[in-house]
């Protein structure tokens, strides 16, 4: 199994994406960079609410290019998912 790490800079893939709607090798694992990471950093704080107003534009940020990708990925012809992969998508 080959583990490909995710990009350095995973923002710029998503606005990339974003702007011009070209898939990427690296799309996928840069949209799971900025999810997990926006995760990370709600748990440091407690909760949404506790951020600081440095971090919260920060993880607002991420919130808007990850929605943003997957509201495009999903009607992606190129992208195929199974069933639980979709509904997943489709909670975020």
């Amino acid at each position: 199994m080959n583990i490909v790490p995710a990009p350095v800079d995973s923002r710029a893939v998503l606005s990339g994406y974003v702007r011009a709607r070209v898939v990427t090798p690296e799309l996928l694992l840069s949209l799971a960079a900025v999810a997990g990471s926006i995760g990370q950093q709600v748990r440091e704080h407690g909760s949404f609410a506790c951020l600081p107003a440095t971090v919260m534009a920060n993880v607002c940020n991420g919130m808007y290019l990850a929605s943003e990708t997957i509201r495009h990925i999903e009607k992606e012809p190129s992208l195929h998912f199974d069933a639980d992969t979709r509904e997943n998508l489709r909670a975020c």
